[in-house]
């Protein structure tokens, strides 16, 4: 059994990366243990959608300005 993400879910993990910019795959992350801070989570969320196949042109020009 797979975990299973619903729309609620993917619009949350979208309106993380509109709250605070992901870090960008060239960027040094810090690396904290305790809690993450919302570029942290940004970035998660990111990462997560695009493994999912769900990152889009339109996420990255709106998050990146690219």
């Amino acid at each position: 059994m797979g975990l299973r993400f619903t729309q609620k879910m993917i619009d949350e993990m979208r309106a993380d990366t509109r709250r605070a910019r992901p870090y960008a795959p060239e960027e040094d992350q810090p690396l904290f243990f305790d809690k993450m801070d919302a570029r942290e989570e940004a970035t998660v969320s990111m990462n997560v959608l695009k493994s999912l196949g769900l990152w889009t042109e339109e996420d990255e020009r709106e998050v990146f300005g690219e």
